[in-house]
Parts: C-alpha cells; sequence; structure tokens
C-alpha cells in the first residue's frame, strides 16, 4: 500500500471515533420539549374537563358506549374525548384562521374505524413489506462467506420489525406500542449508521472464501484428484441491480413466518458474541454503537414525559450521518458503475428525512361528508 493510501486508510480509520462524539455535541445543542403546544391550550383542557365530567365521570358514564371497532383498538372514554376535544379545538382555530396545534407530539389526523392514521398504516405495511422482500432476496443471493451477511440480514429484520411497530402505533397511540415504534424506529436508524460505516471503512472479519475443484475427473481426496483451492475476494456484491427478482412472474407465496422468526433467533444468538477474536477497532466501534441506543432508550424511558423533540433530532443525526457516510462511498468509488446508485439513495433518504425536520400539519384536513356520520359524538360513526 502507498504512504497516500496509507494516511487516507488512517484518516477514514478515525471516522467510527468522531461520529458518536459529534453526535453528542449536536444533540447537546438541541433544548428539548417534552409537550405540545395543543395539549397545553386552555380551550383543550377546558374542553377535556367538561367531555371528562359529562361523558366519563357523570350520568352519561355507563351510557357512553363507544362502537365496536374503538373498542375492539382499545379505546376508552378518556381516549375518546382526547380525540373530540382535538379536532373542536382544531376546527375552531381553523375557523378563526389561527395556525393548527400539535397534540400530544403529534398533528390531528381523522381516524378510520379505530385507526387514528389509517395512510400511515397502509404505508408502514407497504415500507415493511419492501425490506421483507429485501431480506428474502438477500438470503436468496448472499453467499455464506460473504462478510456482512448475517450484518445485512439483521438490518432487514430489524427494519421490518420498526415497520411492524410503526403500523401498530399508527392504528392506535397507546403508552407501549408510542415507545415500541420510536425505539424500534431509533434501533433501525442506529443499525444502518452502524451498516454504513463497517461496509465504508471495513469493519469486518472477513470471511475465507475458497472455490473447490478437482482434475483429472476423480473425486475430491484421491491421489490422483487433488483438490484445488483458489482465494477468492472476501467481499462480493450481494445484488446484481439489472437482473428481476428470482422466480418474478411466478405466485409470491405467502411470507414463511417461521422461517423468519428462527432467522431472528439464529443471528441473535450470533450476535451475543459480538466481541470475541475480532480486531479492537471493530469491536470499540460496536461498542460505542450500543452505548449510544442504550442511552438514548434509557433517556427517553426515564421521562416524566415521551421528549418527541429529543427523539426526532437524534434520529436525525442518526440518520443524516449514516446517509453521509454513503456519501463518502459513493464518492471513493466514484469510477464504479454502482457508485451513483448509493449517491441517489442517500440523497433520497435525506430528502425524506427533511419531511420529518420540517414539521408541519397534515394535508387534506377537510372531513369527508360521506365518512362523517351523525351520532352523538362529532367524529364517531363513519369516522372512527
Amino acid at each position: 500500500m502507498s504512504t497516500r493510501r496509507r494516511k487516507a486508510s488512517s484518516r477514514f480509520s478515525t471516522l467510527p471515533f468522531l461520529l458518536p462524539l459529534l453526535s453528542i455535541f449536536l444533540l447537546l445543542l438541541v433544548s428539548s420539549a417534552s409537550a405540545s403546544s395543543g395539549d397545553r391550550d386552555p380551550q383543550y383542557q377546558t374542553c377535556l374537563d367538561s367531555r371528562r365530567a359529562q361523558q366519563c365521570e357523570g350520568r352519561l358514564g355507563p351510557a357512553y358506549a363507544l362502537s365496536l371497532a374503538l373498542r375492539v383498538l382499545r379505546w376508552d372514554c378518556e381516549a375518546d374525548i382526547r380525540y373530540e376535544c382535538m379536532w373542536d379545538v382544531t376546527n375552531s382555530r381553523t375557523d378563526q384562521g389561527l395556525s393548527v396545534l400539535q397534540y400530544y407530539g403529534k398533528w390531528p389526523f381523522y381516524r378510520l374505524w379505530g385507526v387514528q392514521e389509517p395512510a400511515s398504516v397502509l404505508f408502514s405495511i407497504l415500507n415493511g413489506y419492501a425490506h421483507y422482500k429485501g431480506w428474502k432476496r438477500l438470503r436468496e443471493v448472499a453467499p455464506a462467506s460473504y462478510a456482512l451477511r448475517n450484518t445485512r440480514v439483521m438490518y432487514a429484520l430489524v427494519s421490518i420489525n420498526s415497520w411492524v411497530w410503526s403500523s401498530v402505533f399508527h392504528s392506535r397511540d397507546t403508552y407501549w406500542t408510542e415507545r415500541l415504534d420510536y425505539w424500534s424506529a431509533a434501533l433501525a436508524i442506529m443499525f444502518g449508521l452502524y451498516l454504513s460505516v463497517t461496509r465504508v471503512l471495513k469493519l469486518y472479519v472477513p470471511r475465507p472464501h475458497r472455490e473447490t475443484s478437482t482434475s483429472n475427473g476423480h473425486s475430491p481426496g484421491t491421489a490422483n484428484g487433488t483438490t484445488h483451492t483458489t482465494p477468492q475476494r472476501s467481499y462480493q456484491p450481494i445484488y446484481d441491480m439489472n437482473d428481476p427478482y428470482i422466480d418474478h412472474d411466478e405466485e409470491e407465496p405467502i411470507p414463511d413466518v417461521f422461517a423468519i422468526i428462527s432467522s431472528v433467533i439464529s443471528n441473535a444468538f450470533s450476535y451475543l458474541n459480538i466481541f470475541s477474536s475480532i480486531p479492537p477497532r471493530v469491536a470499540l466501534w460496536r461498542a460505542l454503537c450500543i452505548l449510544l441506543y442504550t442511552s438514548h432508550v434509557t433517556y427517553l424511558a426515564l421521562l416524566p414525559r415521551f421528549d418527541y423533540s429529543y427523539n426526532v433530532i437524534a434520529c436525525a443525526v442518526a440518520g443524516g450521518l449514516a446517509q453521509l457516510t454513503w456519501l463518502v462511498f459513493a464518492w471513493r468509488n466514484r469510477h464504479r458503475e454502482y457508485a451513483w446508485r448509493a449517491a441517489a439513495i442517500a440523497l433520497g433518504m435525506g430528502a425524506a428525512m427533511s419531511l420529518e425536520l420540517g414539521d408541519f400539519p397534515a394535508l387534506g384536513r377537510a372531513r369527508c361528508p360521506l365518512l362523517v356520520a351523525r351520532g352523538d359524538g362529532a367524529h364517531r360513526g363513519g369516522v372512527v
């Protein structure tokens, strides 16, 4: 290796240790906010007190029957009046030309059959299915000798898990569904950062790849049929982007749930031994990622109220660093055919993340008369 390449390699080798420090520095600049302006609004609190006294605690309490869809998704009187008061205040403010407020860290959405955010649920399911397809494709084409095979399989499973909890949370927002969604999403983002740095800086243990062949038509191991082994590169691209999916014309089989579960278990056990027989800098990078994620979850778990602003910024910093790392990868490999794909995906992910940072009310909030039923609740019935 030339002196210039050794110096460049040395500079890049310090990246894993600088990324966490940069993340912590950026997070310290962010002021936390544990509540939203909507749920602190006096008009909203007055509405809650009034409805709580009349519908949940007063004479109407026992007669305050929720629809079947609401009861199936575990809505109760308190949760329902929060939803109704949110829309009472929101409609009142929009009629007066005032801005829309957030409630408990989220913008107002119309629910449908008890599902709080139908569009989010649909897109979460589609995203989860796309990751399932990627996980399935990865297992089909990635050879066992590929050094990052287990890491990429685990990343796919972590991503599937995050979209499962996203669909659950957007169906019904409760204390635990919210935390499982946010913590699962943070895990997927942190794992993405871990994978990007691991891939770009080659912070993994190469697996030996040998190709066995025989000569003279004899079986391996015979005197005249000596086995020849040819060393191969430890890293091989796992995707040929020009090839369609295998058997793409055939009907898609039902997802093999048992295969997914067994893969999760086997990969989890393989990662129990993450710090043995590996180079120190690889072990340190893994330890830093684990420490950052566990610190993130612990901080949010110990707060009296979920810190939405901190969670968004923390995930944005980790995700942004991951995409920046992939841009570095694309630049270093700019003469290769696949480099532009890595850059395009990184830029696309960055653009998508900007929508999260540029938080704004939902579009198209106008009520649909065909969905709003007449009843004792302003939003009960068709839109439940």
